[in-house]
């Protein structure tokens, strides 16, 4: 008799069976036939013969295991690594499912099709592989190394198993996660190198880590290889990483500012064929000048009447010697009534709040969070303006980051997954000069019904803006920043635990703010765009709302952005798009389609008032529709496909 036993633990489906002591002093072998009659041992196939085995135990009626299967992370991992290193993907389902339970053609599963999504072996057997791999819940990893060393996401750790919640499968988001797990662990050959580097303040100026040095977070990298360069941002604790084929790589550290220069950078590292290895490259920071380097800056997620909410103050001293005596002032906007702080102030006066935090070292940062609630009196739309300052200003420093202020709209109910940028324009669209910053802020919230375990955002950064200048102003939670070779932006915020908004409103919330320059000197007319994709666990992306910053110095001819109207129906649409024009002169140009990672998919011409788009060769989704008239003026909106 199969039983089903779903209960809720950490957003994870668990099947309530509970581990029973094993003495074994190796993971047990057995001998399985998948369903397409393919014989499996565990040993004889794959262990004996140097292979490293992931083993993802599910069940075909466990929504999970269709989110993970569909996620598309296995079959990535089958398709660009099994076949060229040694490794095996096999999942189990202990419950003598049928192959046309694996179809989704019963009534044992929940109708998701394995078989077609799977390229990998689909394999149903007894429930007595639960007890001899220790499963507790669905989907369960295992990976298995070829000299017997077994790692399981486990929560405790057994007698067999090495417990490592790395393995979790809502940490796998990727094949090359898989792929640097199975590296890490098993040293799995899959033709592939890896490059691990630290950043460090180099403090004797010898070019050396010593033991009282300290490593940097949040430090901009590049490596530049056979495929192009890779940006990477070093992680809480200085180090960055990145899987690496044969080839030559260059390795360079990008200085923060102007009172520190690169020491032992760049880096050349060279692989070859054969047999891999890791690099590992210490570099490190060395001061120019003696200098503080004060900067502190603010945000708030939203100004909801009526609401709690919280406000946001990071603050850093990123030069090279100690700041003393440090001071942070805050300001709150007429309407914003002070509640509480995580850093008890040192006074509070009417709306100023001041921070007294004595010496900052060289490269020390941190963050005050600040309870406020918006007054309900207020009238929507109000705009609040509020400000930090951190102070003293040295006179080796410019003090262009001492102070910021922020300014936005009192809202009621809000999309909670959005993409800003300031100072806010009261609409998606922006004039901004040549040569000058962008601050984005991109927010999201889970509005679920359950945890959210981990949470990315993919975002296509537009060709005028330059990755070099990058950098993160403020984040809600830790997170981790790679822009690869085609300035496609990935922050990951793992581990993030992130409540649905019934059990915590407030902390349901997220966001994260970062800064970047344009291209030098663009030429007026030029639209810079920006959408992003939020995912929550392995869901469908959230896609936010396109901003667009017009460069216009003043000088020259300026954009006209009222003249840039259009519509389209129906939306969402299946087949046939149709698109009205609104001004003449847009009656001649060209309709663009794209996706959301910046794929052109659909080009045409326009030469009418209403034109219509064949759109049979997109998949279900959501695309970026754009507008081009023959003066060069540009128009984008989002667009909705449903097969």
């Amino acid at each position: 008799m199969r039983i089903k036993l779903l209960l809720p633990f950490s957003a994870i489906l668990f099947f309530s069976i509970f581990v029973t002591d094993h003495l074994q002093a190796q993971v047990p072998n057995f001998t399985l036939t998948d369903i397409d009659g393919v014989e499996h041992d565990l040993y004889e196939d794959y262990l004996d013969q140097g292979k490293t085995v992931l083993l993802s135990f599910g069940a075909v009626w466990n929504p999970w295991d269709t989110v993970w299967v569909g996620s598309g992370v296995l079959q990535e991992f089958q398709e660009d690594y099994v076949s060229t290193g040694d490794a095996v993907v096999l999942f189990i389902d202990p419950f003598n499912s049928t192959a046309d339970d694996f179809a989704g053609t019963t009534s044992n599963g929940l109708g998701y099709d394995f078989v077609e999504e799977a390229n990998f072996p689909l394999i149903s057997t007894g429930d007595d592989i639960i007890d001899d791999f220790e499963v507790q819940f669905f989907p369960s990893i295992r990976i298995i190394c070829p000299d017997g060393a077994a790692f399981s996401d486990n929560f405790d750790s057994s007698n067999i198993f090495t417990a490592d919640d790395a393995l979790s499968y809502f940490n796998l988001e990727t094949a090359e996660i898989v792929a640097e797990q199975m590296f890490e662990k098993c040293g799995t050959d899959f033709d592939l190198n890896a490059i691990e580097g630290t950043v460090y303040h180099d403090e004797d100026d010898n070019c050396t880590l010593d033991t009282n040095e300290s490593t940097l977070a949040n430090v901009t990298t590049t490596i530049a290889g056979p495929n192009g360069t890779v940006t990477r941002v070093t992680n809480q604790d200085g180090i960055f990483r990145r899987l690496a084929g044969a080839g030559n790589y260059t390795i360079n550290v990008v200085p923060p500012n102007e009172l520190w220069s690169a020491c032992n950078s760049p880096v050349d590292v060279t692989f070859g064929t054969g047999a891999t290895t890791t690099e590992f490259v210490e570099m490190g920071l060395t001061a120019e000048e003696d200098c503080p380097k004060l900067s502190a800056n603010i945000t708030a997620p939203f100004l909801r009447r009526c609401f709690d909410a919280d406000l946001f103050v990071n603050y850093c001293n990123e030069g090279t010697v100690p700041a003393d005596d440090v001071v942070v002032t805050v300001v709150l906007a007429e309407y914003m009534e002070y509640v509480s702080a995580s850093i008890t102030p040192t006074s509070v006066v009417g709306q100023t709040l001041t921070f007294d935090l004595g010496t900052l070292e060289s490269w020390e940062c941190g963050k005050i969070t600040i309870v406020f609630f918006t007054n309900c009196d207020v009238e929507l739309e109000t705009e609040q303006c509020y400000n930090v300052e951190i102070s003293p200003k040295y006179t080796c420093d410019d003090g262009r980051l001492l102070t910021e202020e922020e300014c936005q709209e009192v809202r009621g109910a809000y999309d909670p997954n959005d993409k800003r940028a300031f100072p806010l324009s009261g609409s998606d669209e922006y004039i901004i000069e040549p040569n000058t910053t962008i601050k984005y802020q991109i927010r999201f919230q889970n509005t679920g019904n359950d945890t959210a375990f981990n949470i990315f955002i993919e975002d296509q950064l537009s060709e005028y803006l330059d990755v070099s200048t990058f950098r993160v102003g403020s984040a809600s939670h830790n997170y981790e920043v790679e822009i690869d070779e085609d300035k496609l932006m990935v922050i990951r915020f793992p581990n993030i635990m992130l409540p649905d908004s019934n059990v915590n409103l407030v902390g349901s919330n997220g966001y994260i703010n970062y800064y970047i320059n344009q291209v030098p000197d663009l030429s007026n007319g030029v639209s810079i765009e920006n959408t992003a994709g939020i995912f929550f666990d392995f869901n469908d992306p959230i896609i936010t709302n396109t901003t667009r910053h017009i460069v216009d110095d003043g000088i020259s001819s300026t954009t006209d952005l009222s003249e840039i109207n259009f519509t389209f129906f129906p939306n969402p649409t299946s087949d046939l798009l149709h698109i009205r024009i609104d001004e003449e002169e847009w009656s001649t140009g060209t309709i663009e389609i794209f996706d959301v990672r910046g794929s052109l998919l659909v080009n045409q011409a326009m030469n009418q008032f209403t034109d219509k788009v064949d759109l049979q060769g997109l998949d279900s989704g959501m695309y970026i529709l754009a507008l081009t008239n023959e003066k060069g003026q540009t128009a984008s909106k989002l667009l909705t496909v449903i097969k």
